[in-house]
């Protein structure tokens, strides 16, 4: 808000949202994400393959589910990370990849990094369809929507 005025020609009134920060986070509005310190166990993953698995073979689902909760797992990627991957930015001889604005705490743009592709995840990209730009183009917000919702079905938390 400080920059609206330099940057874009909008006069805002920075201070109402410095006076606001600290109340939203004592009421716990706003604040730090939580590490996660929980990994799925083998049961756990292996009801989410089956009922994902159901969910995409129902007519009208096109979002490869198991695939790419395989690929992010395999990956250690973010599903959004997963659904901005391009097939220009595949380098199949040394099988790699270019994962562009990787979530970083301290850089949010042009945070670019090469990732290898191991443990069976350069066989999940090449199975894909070739058809668009992205390997996986599909809205991280749905794809993260029906994984929650076959998540929440099985009963599994955190």
């Amino acid at each position: 808000m400080k920059t609206a005025l330099p940057v874009f020609d909008v006069t805002a009134n920075w201070k109402i949202f410095e006076d606001a920060v600290p109340v939203l986070i004592e009421v716990k509005l706003v604040g730090k994400s939580q590490k996660r310190t929980r990994r799925p166990t083998e049961n756990e993953l292996e009801k989410l393959i089956e009922a994902l698995t159901e969910r995409q073979n129902k007519q009208g689902s096109n979002i490869p589910f198991v695939d790419m909760l395989n690929f992010s797992i395999l990956t250690c990627m973010r599903i959004g990370e997963v659904c901005g991957l391009k097939w220009d930015d595949l380098n199949e001889d040394h099988k790699t990849i270019i994962v562009r604005d990787r979530k970083d705490p301290r850089k949010k743009e042009g945070n670019h990094m090469i990732a290898p592709l191991l443990g069976g995840s350069f066989d999940i990209i090449t199975k894909q369809d070739k058809s668009n730009e992205k390997i996986f183009p599909y809205n991280s917000k749905s794809v993260t929507a029906g994984f929650q919702r076959v998540r929440t079905s099985l009963g599994i938390k955190d």
